[in-house]
């Protein structure tokens, strides 16, 4: 009987015994085993953003990427790599400037026109990650200046419903000159008019609406009472469509495709 319980009681004691920790595993880590100093380091590379500016729904000056149609009122080029240590040489046109980033107007080139951009960077060599690196990058992108305001993706024709709702409509901006023509991207045309047609179901075609075309979105930057305030966003690859915005002091939501 003794033995049994000298038995029992190892059986316990085993049983509750702590269990080994598990091995530090994480290559982040400089206390584990396993660190890797090079862990998630990557090249610096010299992509860069480039943004179109217009007026947001406060009636604030707001600056939007997009990754190939503009206006080019004003285009901004931007690197996300704002660090000293980063040096940017920019060529654009016959033109060669520098810093992070750069703001240039194409308001007078001929339209339509595609327009190329060549961005290098130098940065440190970190030689124990990457030995064989020079220090340089260099990418080249390329955009396109629209030639008539329709070209923009935040023109055209929808069909929406609105939140919790199956009933959908369809409605259309448009920028037209008074013959009823496209209207072309020409600041000296003044005479150029946005027409709503069927906006919010109302039925009707309307010209005073305060709206601030980028290419994928438009901000309606009115009172939110006899003008709306808000916005329309568009995927260029789904076509799908989100409003929100306050009209008649009532807030919607509408979701839904670009269908012209």
């Amino acid at each position: 009987m003794k033995k049994l319980n000298i038995i029992l009681i190892i059986l316990v004691i085993a049983c509750c015994k702590d269990e080994d920790p598990e091995p530090c595993m994480e290559p982040s880590n400089p206390d584990c085993a396993n660190y890797d100093p090079c862990y998630g380091k990557e090249l610096p590379s010299a992509a860069f953003l480039m943004e179109d500016w217009t007026f947001d729904e406060n009636g604030q000056f707001a600056y939007v990427a997009d990754d190939s149609i503009f206006r080019g009122t004003e285009i901004r080029f931007r690197s996300p790599l704002e660090l000293p240590e980063f040096q940017h040489i920019w060529y654009i046109g016959a033109e060669t400037l520098s810093g992070y980033q750069v703001l240039r107007l194409f308001r007078d080139v001929p339209r339509p026109a595609t327009i190329t951009i060549h961005h290098v960077i130098e940065y440190p060599v970190d030689s124990t990650c990457f030995p064989l690196d020079d220090g340089k990058d260099s990418v080249t992108q390329s955009f396109y200046l629209i030639e008539y305001w329709n070209e923009l993706a935040s023109f055209g024709t929808y069909r929406v419903a609105n939140e919790n709702s199956t009933d959908s409509f369809d409605f259309k901006i448009a920028m037209l000159l008074p013959d009823g023509s496209e209207a072309p991207f020409d600041p000296s045309i003044n005479n150029r008019k946005r027409v709503f047609e069927n906006f919010n179901n109302e039925g009707d075609s309307i010209d005073y609406f305060d709206y601030s075309p980028v290419n994928t979105i438009g901000y309606f930057d009115g009172n939110g009472s006899n003008t709306p305030k808000g916005s329309i966003r568009i995927d260029i690859e789904t076509k799908k469509v989100e409003l929100e915005f306050t009209y008649g002091t009532i807030a919607y939501k509408q979701k839904g495709r670009k269908i012209n």
